[in-house]
């Protein structure tokens, strides 16, 4: 066996043994969570094509081994299946480690983030969960004047005194937004989307956030699965994957986008997935990224990401010259 292969090997082996997943702080929070979190979405919703609840049991419990501390989902994740599926799969040890989830979405009336609502909400995760309380709570995709409510800030100020949850955030759709929440000064966390294809979170809103005591939650580090090396330009899903709605066009930039890329993963020790999560950890101010997992395999690739080596100066260089190019 070859030193690289060896060493491969060695690596592989410490993630197996050692469920020794470093963690960081979630901003002035007060938690402390693991810096690779789990993305519930795909278990629970059926975004990627059918799930198999035994194998997305499984992968839960992997991830668990592997010492994930931060489990992310959201309430209308299968209408509360994914909370349901994380009670299951963790059992006691749901309360050593942090949950977040998120609300205000599932609201057809625009009303999903009026304190009442909010409180329904909570009230239903917490019971699906079978918690009574939460490590974070967080809007999902509010509108800025939800993000501004006072209303909402001072429901989030007595939960945190009351022990209902530890720290209250926002996951945005938009850089604005986030910057929308720094503004306001009344949330711990931001979850904000970036990765080696978009990364405008990481000019102004991180930094900032940084500054502020603010925790960085990275959402679709992936963009979807687009960034794991498995689909070119000519790709097909399977049916019931949202993914097979993606114009020809969209896929065959990404395609063409991840050959430029390649230079991050071949012979470097990484594969795609570990490159594009090593990627965001580089960067200062993120508190911990949550790749979308499915199986027991995607969580162990996911993970030994924390053993991979770090993106070097001139890959950094070269990356920036190939982002500020443009993708299309």
């Amino acid at each position: 066996m070859v030193g690289d292969d060896l060493e491969a090997l060695r690596r592989r082996v410490r993630r197996y043994n050692a469920a020794m997943t470093p963690s960081r702080k979630l901003g002035r929070s007060g938690l402390e969570v693991s810096e690779v979190g789990f993305g519930g979405f795909p278990v629970a919703s059926g975004i990627y094509g059918p799930t198999d609840d035994d194998v997305s049991l499984a992968a839960l419990r992997r991830a668990l081994e592997l010492g994930c501390t931060f489990f992310d989902t959201a309430d209308v994740y299968g209408d509360g299946h994914g909370e349901r599926l994380l009670r299951r799969a963790l059992g006691d040890r749901i309360r050593s480690v942090v949950i977040a989830t998120k609300a205000g979405k599932a609201f057809d009336d625009g009303l999903g983030f009026e304190p009442e609502r909010l409180r329904q909400s909570l009230d239903g995760s917490l019971e699906r969960l079978g918690v009574a309380g939460l490590g974070l709570f967080q809007l999902h995709d509010p509108p800025a004047s939800a993000i501004r409510d006072p209303r909402v800030h001072d429901l989030m100020r007595q939960w945190k005194s009351t022990g209902r949850i530890r720290a209250a955030g926002v996951s945005v759709e938009s850089v604005a937004d986030g910057m929308a929440a720094l503004a306001c000064g009344a949330w711990d966390a931001i979850q904000v989307e970036v990765n080696l294809f978009i990364s405008a979170a990481l000019r102004e809103l991180i930094p900032l956030a940084a500054e502020r005591g603010v925790g960085i939650v990275v959402k679709r580090p992936l963009d979807h699965g687009m960034l794991s090396g498995k689909y070119g330009a000519d790709a097909r899903f399977g049916p019931g994957d949202a993914r097979g709605h993606v114009p020809p066009d969209e896929l065959a930039w990404r395609a063409r986008a991840v050959e430029r890329l390649q230079f991050l993963w071949q012979e470097t020790g990484r594969t795609p997935v570990q490159a594009a999560l090593r990627f965001i950890l580089d960067q200062a101010g993120v508190s911990t990224v949550i790749p979308g997992i499915k199986t027991p395999a995607q969580a162990e690739e996911a993970f030994a990401c924390v053993d991979v080596p770090r993106l070097t100066e001139a890959e950094r260089t070269r990356l920036r010259r190939e982002q500020d190019a443009g993708w299309r």
